[in-house]
């Protein structure tokens, strides 16, 4: 299963997501190594997110470490991958998903996805929705579908509104065929993160989030949500099937 942490707060070093703590993404990384991703926000004017992708673990890639610890943001996302057996290593299927001013971060399973959910879910997108897809893993079809019940709206609210509607397309499709559909996804627009946790059956991929003191890794106050607590410290589990606005 793939791994996220995402932040959100003062201004910060990237590399706080990747290296610093007790059990930061670089380590996570000898159990999930089969590529990362990160994404954030540029100190400048522009809305829209930065976007890097490696198909190795981030400790073989000293490059672009050296640039995370050079670079500083109020918000980001970084994700390990995980493939499963049989899965093609390819870089579109890469997490953070970057689009306009978001970045989204799915990890969990759609069971037997080429079979159950793959068809389904590209026939609900509109025609200017679907040409967004430049692959075929289910974490770019979750973005794309979630793009798509966003409607070009702007918020937290919306964002929060579209999450809710992609769950119902999910778990239709799920009802319908009798298959398994768990998720946990991280969204943000640079100024919130909206989390969700969600499965038809049993317990969805977890999710954790702490508000930062000192001396924890990241700066005071800020908020940091995750699949596994990175740093020591007092996290809290977000709730199963939740769905949660931090600003």
């Amino acid at each position: 299963m793939s791994r996220v942490a995402a932040y959100l707060g003062p201004r910060a070093p990237m590399a706080s997501l990747l290296e610093d703590g007790t059990y930061p993404l670089i380590r996570q990384a000898m159990e999930s190594p089969d590529g990362f991703g990160l994404g954030w926000y540029p100190d400048d004017d522009e809305p829209s997110p930065l976007r890097l992708t490696s198909r190795l673990p981030p400790w073989a890639e000293p490059e672009l470490l050296a640039l995370a610890r050079r670079t500083h943001t109020r918000c980001a996302i970084a994700g390990l991958r995980h493939l499963r057996p049989g899965e093609r290593a390819d870089l579109m299927g890469l997490q953070p998903f970057r689009h306009g001013p978001f970045l989204f971060h799915a990890t969990g399973e759609l069971h037997r996805f080429k079979e159950s959910f793959e068809r389904p879910m590209r026939e609900a997108l509109r025609d200017s929705s679907h040409t967004l897809l430049s692959g075929n893993s289910e974490g770019e079809l979750l973005f794309v579908s979630w793009l798509d019940a966003l409607a070009e709206r702007e918020g937290g609210d919306a964002m929060a509104d579209a999450l809710e509607q992609l769950v119902e397309r999910v778990t239709k499709i799920a009802n319908q065929r009798g298959v398994l559909a768990n998720m946990a996804v991280i969204v943000s627009d640079g100024r919130s993160l909206v989390t969700l946790r969600t499965s038809t059956h049993g317990s969805p991929p977890s999710l954790y989030t702490i508000v930062a003191e000192s001396p924890d890794p990241v700066p005071e106050r800020g908020r940091v949500v995750a699949s596994e607590p990175t740093f020591s410290g007092s996290w809290s589990p977000l709730e199963p099937n939740s769905l949660t606005i931090f600003t």
